[in-house]
């Protein structure tokens, strides 16, 4: 159906006509959107407006829409939202992202930035992905494989596209990632140092803590500064999961 390619995506600038990056619908209070980490961040490094520009136009023309963010070497950057503005904590919260799950109810609203991708609105962008692509004449469009991270890309995603005019289409390339190295000690000390001077309870570390896992417990105890408590909670709750138990009770 689709061509594929490992390696680093933005190395497709310059080469591909456009580079899809997913999104979800949500704007902060500041009117601005809100890209995350990953392709997001790496893309704001580029365009350090970005979230300005994409949170403008969503206001302006409309959130169910593709928005060219900016275009780089030739290759134009364009949004393709998965997840909605809002979200409703659904009964298992199972449509929100498992790092926060702890932190909401059912039934509280949650920004969408913290939702799983959306099977119907992925259905919805890809078809506006392909009528842009007819449209515009564009070439080959690169597109990181949405939501693998979260999603079975074989049994989940595809048979959504499948479903949309996106599945006969020619021109996209979907870009996998090198499969990462093993993280080692240092690797995993360095994310726990990145937490270490963040006040807020944030996805950031979150995500920054994700890896941790079994040598997490370890490193607390080596850790020489105060380490704030939400860093400690999301730690905490990492060492429950895998091992059913706290750092407390698994060094006794």
């Amino acid at each position: 159906m689709f061509r594929e390619t490992v390696g680093n995506i933005w190395d497709q600038l310059g080469k591909v006509d456009a580079i899809i990056i997913p999104v979800s619908l949500y704007i902060d209070p500041q009117g601005k959107a809100k890209l995350g980490k990953g392709l997001g961040a790496q893309l704001c490094d580029c365009i350090t407006d970005a979230e300005s520009i994409l949170g403008g136009k969503i206001r302006e023309q409309g959130p169910y829409n593709l928005y060219v963010i900016g275009i780089i070497n030739g290759t134009k950057i364009i949004s393709f939202p998965i997840r909605p503005q809002t979200v409703i904590v659904c009964y298992g919260k199972t449509n929100i992202h498992p790092n926060i799950r702890k932190r909401y109810q059912v039934g509280d609203i949650v920004p969408g930035i913290y939702a799983m991708p959306d099977s119907g609105l992925f259905a919805h962008s890809a078809n506006l992905l392909y009528d842009k692509i007819m449209s515009e004449g564009l070439g080959i469009v690169a597109m990181p494989k949405i939501g693998s991270s979260l999603l079975d890309w074989d049994n989940e995603v595809i048979p959504v596209i499948e479903k949309t005019k996106l599945r006969n289409c020619e021109n996209i390339l979907i870009v996998s990632e090198k499969e990462s190295a093993p993280i080692n000690e240092t690797e995993i000390k360095n994310a726990v140092d990145d937490c270490l001077n963040c006040e807020e309870n944030c996805f950031e570390c979150e995500e920054l803590t994700q890896s941790i896992f079994n040598p997490v417990y370890l490193l607390k105890s080596n850790i020489q500064q105060p380490i704030p408590e939400h860093v400690c909670n999301i730690m905490d709750n990492l060492i429950n999961e895998l091992f059913g138990t706290n750092d407390k009770n698994k060094n006794e």
